[in-house]
């Protein structure tokens, strides 16, 4: 038995085994119509989304922003709506410099090979998620990274969420292993790496 669910703006086929562990586990849903399969709606996270998922249709104002595995939706989202739908991503905005490079407040950033900026547009954006970024207490080599201030830290366990203000003006969240310390209105220096860096469209 094949189930479709919908929820947040998305569609995605699941299976009964899978749906009937989504009931067992008391997520509240609603049924809207069974013709032949089940249609549910609910608000899911995107971890449990990914967890029940093969395949993900995420839409966006009755049309198709993008479909793909919960994997392709994670780590290469296709335009800012796909980004910020399945969560745990930073969007920094800029200027682009050429199709792999974009200027963010004056802080240069080079963008993976998979990228598609467009100079002729005047602006773009570029994703990259909270885990990707790294963290030092002192500026390291190399290119892609931004001095900042720590202006908020939380404790989660195996790791610290950290919200850091850019000196060049944006904000970004950062999650690090709970051995790197850094206190409020800490100076540290965010790397972006090149490979984690996702231009969108």
């Amino acid at each position: 038995m094949q189930l479709r669910l919908m929820a947040s703006g998305a569609t995605w086929g699941l299976s009964a085994a899978k749906s009937a562990h989504l009931l067992a586990n008391s997520v509240l849903v609603t049924v809207l119509a069974v013709i032949g399969r089940l249609t549910l709606s609910t608000a899911l996270a995107s971890w449990l989304l990914c967890y029940l998922a093969s395949r993900i249709v995420v839409l966006n104002g009755g049309g198709i922003e993008q479909v793909g595995t919960p994997k392709e939706i994670y780590e290469l989202p296709r335009t800012e709506f796909v980004a910020r739908f399945i969560g745990g991503t930073n969007v920094l905005h800029g200027k682009p410099i050429s199709s792999e490079r974009i200027s963010v407040n004056g802080v240069e950033i080079a963008c993976s090979d998979r990228a598609r900026l467009d100079p002729a547009r005047g602006d773009g954006a570029v994703s990259i998620r909270m885990h990707q970024i790294g963290l030092s207490r002192s500026q390291p080599d190399g290119s892609n990274v931004a001095a900042g201030k720590v202006v908020r830290r939380v404790y989660v366990g195996a790791a610290h969420d950290y919200l850091v203000a850019l000196h060049a003006g944006p904000q970004v969240r950062v999650t690090t292993p709970a051995t790197f310390e850094a206190n409020i209105d800490d100076t540290v220096w965010a790397t972006f790496p090149r490979e984690h860096c996702l231009a969108l469209s």
